[in-house]
């Protein structure tokens, strides 16, 4: 459930933004039970020497729609604009960066989607951990505020698995904003693919 201390992210509900590994441990099975045997992506860990955030990842969401499951994969190209060094009180000493992509829908169940623009932030938690924000943006408006915009759009806040290291991926949850009755919550989660850019 969404609540402004938690941020409809896996995060205690007290407003500290810190980790629940249980909230995670949901995730996980969730969407390692919807996955088994649904398409032939593979999810194995990249090599430990990955570090860079910006590059291509995969991305696979799930939501219960009508007691049915729907599950979207797409492809995020995402370029790194700005970084915003760690404050001297930061236990982690972890940066904060911004940036800006491109998400390419490659199988969706319930309709056909032109690419999103997608920006967001990743930045360290108050437990040291690494935490992502992201939101979808329709293509060409990429300088607007989303939550300005009267339509809906998806948001998304998930956890780096393993810390700073990207290698293990994100996962997470994602929801519409603005959040009403009908929003829809479901489970994320990132994988890095590579360090170069260009989906095919």
């Amino acid at each position: 459930m969404y609540t402004e201390a938690n941020r409809g992210g896996p995060f205690h509900d007290v407003g500290s933004l810190k980790v629940d590994w249980e909230k995670l441990e949901v995730v996980q099975r969730v969407l390692a039970g919807r996955l088994q045997g649904s398409v032939n992506e593979d999810w194995s860990p990249l090599p430990d020497e990955t570090k860079n955030n910006e590059g291509i990842w995969s991305d696979v969401i799930f939501r219960p729609v009508n007691r049915e499951d729907d599950i979207q994969f797409s492809k995020l190209e995402l370029r790194v604009t700005g970084v915003e060094p760690a404050p001297a009180s930061a236990a982690s000493g972890l940066p904060t960066e911004h940036f800006l992509g491109t998400e390419h829908m490659i199988q969706l169940l319930d309709a056909v989607m032109q690419p999103f623009c997608v920006r967001g932030a990743v930045s360290p938690t108050a437990d040291g951990e690494v935490r992502w924000s992201l939101v979808e943006v329709p293509k060409g408006q990429i300088d607007q505020n989303p939550f300005d915009d009267p339509d809906m759009q998806w948001k998304s806040e998930g956890v780096q698995i393993g810390g700073p290291n990207p290698a293990r991926g994100v996962m997470g949850k994602f929801f519409m904003w603005p959040i009403d009755e009908i929003s829809c919550l479901g489970a994320m989660a990132l994988r890095k693919e590579k360090d170069t850019f260009g989906v095919n």
